[in-house]
Formats: C-alpha cells, structure tokens, sequence
C-alpha cells in the first residue's frame, strides 16, 4: 500500500485494515451485540499500532540545524522489507544530493542511515523515502529541514564501518504506478472478489459440516441431506474460479505498487518479492492452498472418497483462512503479531461461517428444498433454518468479539470514529452488519417459529436473500476499508 506523509510532521499515514467491530456476540440479542462491540471500541482511550511509520528523524522534520550535517537517520515504527527501503534527499532547487545508499544500524531493522557524500551547506532541504512495512504494505513520505551551519566545521562522527548495506532498493514507481494506488478501484475490486471467494469457500465447508451434517437427524431434511452436501461442493468450485483470479491479481497489484507497471511481471521483480518478503511468502502460502483445495474437490467428487476430499478441502480452507492475516495488517502489529494474526484469522473464519454459510443456504440449501414435494417444502425450509441458525450464531459472535479486538488495534481514541475516513468506514460498517443481524434475528425470533406454510417460506427465502445482499455490502465497505489510513499516533 502506499500512503503519503503529512506535510508537517513528515510521517506517513497508515492504512488501516477492514474489520467487523460490531456483529452479535450472544446467541440471546442479535440486535444489542453491534452496539455493545462498538461501545467496547468507544471505551479504549488507547490502540497499538499496526502500520509502519516515520517514528523520528536527525535531522528532525522542519527543524533548523546549526551544524554540519552529513547524513540522515530515519526511525520508524517497526522491523521493514530492507530491499524496499531507499531514501532521496533534494535541495532546494530540487537537485539530489549524492548520498551512499541507506544502510541499517547494525543489530536493527527500523533505523537507518544515509551517510553524504560531503557536508550539506546553508539551504533547505527535503528528504523523500520510500519503503514497504512487514506487511507488504508500501509507504513513502517526505520531510523538510534547514541547514544553518558552515560546512568546514568539524563533521561528526561517520556512520560504523560495521553496517551493512541493504539491497539496492527498488526504484521508485513511474506515474502510472503511483496512479494505481490501494484506494483505486481496481486494487479495491481485487481485494473484493479476495473477500467474496475466501468467505464463500469457508461457507462451504461450514454449511457441509455444521448443516448438511445435520439434516439426517430432523425428519424434515432428511432427504436434502445428500443433495445439500453436493449443492456445497458445486458452490465451493466455482468459488475457487473467484480465487484463482484474485490469487493472480494479489500478485500483480503488489509487484506493481512495488515496482511499477512496467516490471511487474519481471521474472527478477517476482523472485525478489516472492522469495524475500513476508507479503510473497504469504502469496505462496495461498498459491498451495489453492492448489490442495482443487485436489480436495477433485476427490470429494470420487466415488466413495467423499469424506477424504471434504478433509482436505477443510485444511485447505484453514490454510486460506490464514492468508489475510500473514500478508496483511495483522502480521505487522509491532510487539504481538502472533495475537494478531490469530485473531484475525478467526475474525475471516468468523465471518465465513456467518456470511458464507448464509450464502450456500441461498445458493444451494433453498434450491435444494424447490426439489421436493410441494407439500413437504415449507416443513424443510423450516428444518434447514433451524439447523443453520446455531451456526450462524457462532460465526456471527466470533465476528463480533474479534471485531472489537481488531479495532483496538487500529483506532487511537473515541473521536477518531467519526472525525477520519477510517472512523466513519468502521461506522458503516457497523450499520451494515447490525443490518444483516437484524434480519437475522426475524429469521430466528420471528419468522422461524412460523414456518410450516408455504408463504412463511418464501418470505424467509426472500428475506435471506436481502441479508445476504447486506453482506455481500459488508465485504465491499471491507475491501476499501483496508486501504483506509488509520489514525496516527499523538
């Protein structure tokens, strides 16, 4: 991602990440638990961090230096990817001045030091930087300071011998690439069919363990039971069509935010990010998941191999499942990434197993229903919810729960909900989900102790449909919701 600094202070605006802070957390109120997840939010005066930003600079941004300047230390606020880390220092007329290539203090990978090649003069001067932070996410800014100083006075001491180089970095992007940002509409459209695919394939899985599991036991889905399962396995392949072109336009939209469009898909721009990043490791962690989920829906449509294909579409899932985490936010919470990438990871299971479920319901649960008996309809549609209700519950409270969790890790206090642009996306959000909870508890409170007639029903089914409209709403406040900058530190 890249984000471009503050003119005052020099640090970079961090993008945020999408979260859903506000679904139900008890299977008793679907309606108090978004509010109650937004109250917790409201309550914590206080976040950590989760993006990389300029920490501190020497010279310090705006400031006036009456001394011999001749190299410039950056900070920032966690470990970065060294081979994307370069630095441009201009002078007023916006000539460069020669300067060796950033290097690392030794024993750190957030500070470093340009070394000049000779002492800056009296002037104003501009640093530019560029790096990527530990979750692939690109950032760059800028800064100014003054140099009041003779520069045949006594420099200090030169940076240790002892540091060593990073790469070369990568040049900085053309026009175009900067164009192409992370709140374009593409970039937020590869991230949406992301979002839509992940959540689908677990909805699949959910719905043939947690519903079609089921249904032999109620006498009203017994029939359904093998057609529901196989309704799964049809929407979990075409869903992994979805993910086989998020999965190739992940790729291209990172090697192009990193290297620009026309290197993009350079086999040397690949390796470097691929093989020295955590964001490409990531990638190939999702690239063989993918891969085991085909096998795994290959086999589950084998005769007598069904059971052993749902497996390994399951460990597939959870492999995926895991993905946004190690190649997102998560991963660069500074100080307790691990509890990070946990929660997240269960904040997606979460969310597929509430949305997605929803959505194998209306895509291959009520069809399945359409194929029986007119008189035995209304009856299974009344089974199927009340089977998939408890399992939407869960989903829905694990959402909510990790929701409040995540937004801790990004919000800095009260005021930040609607005083930025991440605030008042994490507030639509919230609606929207308290949306989507609600129709949920009609299904569950109201409408579900009814079914038994036709025209009951079909209002559920319509209903559904609507719910899952709300969320397919959901996934795309997420998509641009991650791009969003996250309030800065005080």
């Amino acid at each position: 991602m890249t984000k471009t600094a503050s003119p005052r202070t020099g640090t970079a605006s961090r993008p945020g990440a999408g979260r859903r802070p506000g679904a139900p957390s008890r299977s008793g109120d679907r309606f108090r638990a978004p509010l109650l997840a937004l109250l917790l939010t409201l309550a914590v005066p206080a976040a950590v961090f989760a993006h990389a930003y300029l920490a501190s600079s020497a010279p310090a941004a705006d400031s006036v230096v009456r001394a011999p300047v001749t190299e410039v230390h950056l900070t920032f606020s966690e470990a970065l990817e060294l081979r994307y880390t370069g630095v441009t220092i201009l002078g007023a007329d916006g000539t460069e001045i020669p300067a060796d290539a950033i290097r690392p203090v030794p024993g750190s990978r957030r500070d470093f030091v340009a070394a000049l090649a000779a002492p800056l003069g009296a002037g104003a001067y501009t640093v530019r930087w560029r790096t990527a932070g530990a979750d692939g996410h690109v950032v760059q800014g800028a800064f100014g300071f003054t140099v009041e100083a003779d520069p045949a006075a006594p420099p200090p001491l030169p940076t240790p011998a002892t540091a060593e180089p990073v790469p070369d970095p990568t040049p900085p992007p053309s026009p175009a690439a900067l164009e192409l940002n992370v709140e374009h509409p593409l970039a937020v459209g590869v991230r949406f069919v992301h979002f839509l695919a992940l959540l689908g394939l677990i909805g699949a899985v959910a719905f043939r363990w947690g519903v079609a599991e089921r249904m032999p036991r109620d006498a009203r889905t017994v029939a359904m039971a093998a057609p529901s399962s196989r309704g799964a396995l049809r929407v979990a392949g075409a869903v992994l069509a979805l993910l086989a072109l998020a999965v190739v336009g992940r790729l291209w939209l990172q090697s192009t935010l990193l290297h620009g469009p026309a290197e993009a898909w350079s086999p040397d721009a690949l390796g470097t990010l691929l093989s020295g990043t955590t964001w490409g490791r990531a990638w190939l962690l999702q690239l063989g998941a993918a891969t085991l989920l085909l096998l795994g829906l290959v086999l589950a449509r084998g005769e007598g191999r069904g059971a052993v294909g749902w497996a390994t579409i399951t460990v597939a899932v959870l492999l995926l499942a895991v993905v946004p985490a190690l190649s997102g936010h998560a991963v660069a919470v500074p100080g307790i990434p691990a509890l990070a990438v946990l929660n997240d990871t269960l904040h997606v299971l979460g969310g597929g197993v509430w949305l997605g479920t929803l959505a194998v319901l209306v895509l291959a649960g009520f069809p399945t229903v359409g194929t029986l008996p007119r008189a035995e309809r209304a009856p299974a549609v009344a089974g199927i919810v009340s089977i998939f209700s408890p399992v939407a519950l869960t989903g829905a409270g694990l959402v909510g729960l990790t929701g409040v969790v995540n937004a801790l890790f990004h919000l800095t206090a009260p005021l930040d909900l609607w005083t930025t642009g991440y605030g008042r996306a994490v507030l639509l959000k919230v609606a929207l989900l308290a949306a989507v909870a609600g129709l949920g508890f009609y299904h569950w409170r109201v409408a579900g102790p009814r079914l038994g007639t036709d025209g009951t029903a079909r209002t559920v089914r319509r209903s559904s449909s609507g719910e899952l409209a709300l969320g397919v709403l959901v996934v795309l406040v997420t998509a641009v919701l991650v791009a969003r900058p996250t309030p800065l530190p005080p």
